[in-house]
């Protein structure tokens, strides 16, 4: 049975006080939640950002050429997401869905180098910019068609920068660089073997101009045509055994595997990192 004075609930003066508490932990904990997601938010756009450049390097490994920024209304420096591979939504940054400013210079061009709080970055380089939480690009970042950008700052300065170097594509390239070289190489002396070794021995131009074509090698092309039957069958050991190729750097890739070739279509390519031949599909890496 309920008896009179057996409960007793919070009174004002109990409650206003549990409200005043609460009030305090609240305005404690909301500029530290605040700053926690304001920090995310930046985590999110330079994630963003590294992706970009990932792709953009890819690019470059590719074509050896940085891929131009793109016009998205009056905005004139937005990333090529569509030539990188990317979704249309990475050309917007995860803090306010602002554009990121992406600049490029290529050999020069359209500026003679790239500069990032005063640094040179390189003649070939490239910056992805986020405007930050004041959704403006700020110092040397507002007028990016001088090629000179901000990384940090003072007076509200809060641009999010990740830039790509010259010298991060230079490393990012020289093994291609040595392929194509190498390849380049024999694709010549395979063509000289081919054209110029009428009696297929693996020779050329060993005999006098007297000798018929067909049986003995005269000096230069015989016959006009070219004759692939050698180089088929032995691939590299035939410039090779025909000392057309002076330098043994020129015959393996850079993972060490000698240079494959390929009878259809009359050139040598590399069996890329994995070092497996795959008939110029997988890895392998076809000029």
């Amino acid at each position: 049975m309920w008896k009179k004075g057996n409960n007793k609930g919070f009174t004002i003066l109990e409650m206003a006080v549990v409200l005043a508490i609460m009030g305090i932990i609240l305005a404690t904990l909301y500029p530290l939640y605040t700053l926690l997601m304001k920090k995310q938010k930046i985590a999110e756009t330079k994630n963003e950002e590294l992706k970009i450049k990932e792709a953009v390097i890819a690019y470059y490994r590719e074509n050896f050429t940085l891929p131009p920024p793109v016009s998205d209304g009056s905005f004139q420096y937005a990333v090529p997401a569509s030539t990188l591979g990317l979704s249309p939504s990475v050309k917007y940054d995860p803090i306010k869905g602002m554009r990121y400013l992406y600049f490029v210079t290529n050999a020069g061009s359209p500026v003679s180098e790239i500069r990032v709080d005063g640094n040179p970055i390189g003649s070939t380089a490239a910056v992805i910019v986020s405007p930050g939480f004041n959704g403006s690009f700020d110092g040397e970042n507002a007028t990016p068609a001088d090629g000179r950008f901000s990384e940090s700052g003072s007076g509200g300065f809060d641009d999010i920068l990740v830039y790509i170097s010259e010298s991060e594509l230079q490393s990012e390239t020289s093994w291609r660089r040595k392929i194509d070289e190498d390849i380049a190489i024999l694709n010549q002396a395979a063509q000289i073997l081919a054209a110029n070794d009428d009696d297929v021995d693996g020779r050329v131009d060993e005999d006098p101009p007297a000798s018929p074509c067909g049986t003995m090698d005269p000096p230069g092309d015989c016959d006009g045509l070219e004759d692939w039957s050698l180089i088929n069958s032995q691939g590299l050991n035939a410039i090779t055994k025909a000392g057309l190729v002076n330098s043994a750097e020129h015959l393996a890739d850079p993972w060490g595997t000698p240079y494959l070739w390929n009878s259809s279509t009359h050139r040598f390519y590399s069996a890329g990192p994995n070092r497996h031949d795959d008939g110029c599909g997988g890895d392998d890496i076809c000029p």
